[in-house]
């Protein structure tokens, strides 16, 4: 009885077992994702930003460095012909299927691994130096919030399955997660011979970073410029390290938004952009509009689940000595923390306000949500040290608590997956579940080597069969029987056709 009890009473081994439950459920949301990518096609941009490294790559001699080597010449060009977000370019340019159609899945599986390995390296450094977590709390936090963001993704193919609008993106908001966990780790490493290498780092990769979407492009340089501040504030010593970060990121900044094709590109929406001021006014309404949509019922659901072990990062707060450069715990401290989060939040409408007048298309919402949602469980995690600090509360997980908390999970696969109305765009897990189940994705794919074998033939001009099937999560529009349309003439560019178009159907 006694060993019965000892083993209810441990707090650690009910962490762990929980943080493995987390992770259990993390790899039934992820591993759909993974398998569905083998069945991703190319389409519409992707010809059109990967036809000259193709090139390039072809006239090298089909070599890697000739392929990179096109990828910059990529980045000049359309710097002066259409946009000047450098980094993203470089990489839509560098396509995997320049080295053959049957490698492009490994650049959207490249776009799942890599989101998930960021959110688990940011949301480990967050919870180490804001909150002194252990590390299996921080195991289970990690993977709770990585759930969240997969399952519930806005458009799981414009983040994933189509490799130039998800690189640009998805991708380029993840390598953003990646260079803030090494800034902050930068900042708290206190060995000199260390913090220098670290901070070389840090400068190189700010100058990579300020060549993204201009979404996350603000969204870092307002991260940046806010912990810079705080480390003043707190008299860090490691403050100074920011400096090269800054001055480099912002240099990597002007580039960006300098670029003359900039200019080519806003003249598509001349007259659709509001003023600055007003872009930022008006970008406060556009957010609450989609934290509604954000927020549903599903959301609140893996929130509850994350409790227990929210509580559980509280505790390892309240143990540990308060951050040396993040607000204290306080009440003042979480005041400022949310209206600051509510701030940045908003500021993810204000470029395409700014550029398009509220333009907003599917890929750029899958960041936004993504920064929603992050900064919805770290105010979150700051309310829970709160209440731990001045309750003096100290439940701990047990086994009850597990159960409650894969109850739901159970019920999600069984019962809300039927019920809901649009099960594929609201489950992304599920959504890729089905179509391999079902067979859908296979004869997609199938269809699509079909369509490969006709450009390969000698034929100039290319008459496509329509798709018999068109799984959402691998593609989103399809050719149209105009050879003269956009995404028909990249296509016949690439494949050296006089034209290609779809067949109508009578």
């Amino acid at each position: 009885m006694d060993k019965l009890k000892n083993i209810l009473n441990n707090k650690r081994l009910w962490e762990v077992l929980y943080a493995a439950l987390m992770v259990a459920i993390l790899i039934t949301c992820i591993l759909p994702l993974l398998k569905l990518t083998r069945y991703s096609v190319p389409y519409y941009d992707d010809y059109g930003y990967t036809l000259p490294v193709w090139v390039a790559y072809k006239w090298g001699g089909f070599h890697l460095k000739s392929a990179i080597i096109g990828s910059i010449q990529n980045v000049i060009r359309l710097r002066y012909t259409w946009q000047g977000t450098y980094t993203s370019i470089f990489f839509m340019g560098l396509c995997p299927m320049i080295f053959g159609e049957e490698y492009y899945r490994f650049g959207t599986m490249f776009l799942v691994l890599i989101l998930a390995v960021a959110l688990f390296v940011f949301i480990h450094t967050v919870t180490k130096y804001c909150f002194g977590a252990k590390r299996r709390n921080a195991l289970g936090i990690e993977a709770g919030i990585t759930i969240l963001v997969f399952l519930f993704v806005y458009s799981a193919q414009q983040a994933f399955f189509w490799f130039n609008g998800g690189i640009h993106y998805v991708g380029m908001f993840s390598f953003a997660l990646l260079f803030l966990s090494l800034v902050i780790r930068t900042l708290n490493e206190s060995r000199h011979c260390l913090g220098i290498v670290f901070t070389v780092c840090s400068t190189i990769v700010a100058f990579l970073m300020a060549g993204g979407n201009f979404i996350t492009l603000l969204q870092v340089g307002i991260v940046l410029v806010t912990l810079f501040l705080v480390v003043l504030l707190k008299k860090v010593p490691t403050a100074k390290r920011m400096i090269p970060v800054l001055v480099t990121y912002f240099i990597g900044f002007g580039i960006s938004v300098s670029a003359p094709g900039n200019a080519v590109r806003a003249a598509s929406f001349t007259g659709l952009g509001l003023p600055p001021v007003k872009a930022i006014l008006m970008s406060f309404p556009a957010a609450l509009f989609f934290a509604k949509k954000f927020l549903d019922w599903r959301t609140l659901l893996v929130l509850a689940m994350l409790l227990p072990i929210l509580w559980s990062v509280a505790g390892d707060a309240v143990e540990k000595e308060k951050p040396k450069f993040l607000l204290s715990y306080t009440l003042p401290g979480f005041g400022i923390l949310a209206l600051w989060s509510i701030c940045f939040y908003a500021s993810c409408f204000t470029p395409e306000l700014y550029a398009a007048g509220g333009n907003a298309v599917s890929r750029s919402i899958n960041i936004m949500k993504m920064v929603f949602q992050l900064l919805l469980v770290m105010n979150m995690a700051y309310a829970l040290v709160l209440v731990r600090k001045y309750t003096k509360a100290n439940i701990a997980i047990s086994p009850i608590v597990i159960v409650i908390c894969a109850i739901p999970w159970i019920m999600a696969w069984n019962h809300f997956f039927r019920i809901s109305p649009d099960p594929i765009g609201q489950y992304s897990a599920f959504g890729a579940k089905l179509y391999l189940e079902s067979g859908q994705a296979q004869q997609f794919h199938a269809e699509y080597e079909q369509r490969i074998s006709l450009l390969k033939s000698p034929s100039a001009d290319v008459v496509f069969e329509p798709y018999s099937i068109k799984p959402w999560f691998l593609i989103w529009k399809d050719l149209s029987d105009n050879p003269n349309d956009e995404p028909n003439r990249f296509m016949s560019n690439y494949y050296g056709k006089e034209s290609i178009m779809v067949k109508v159907v009578e």
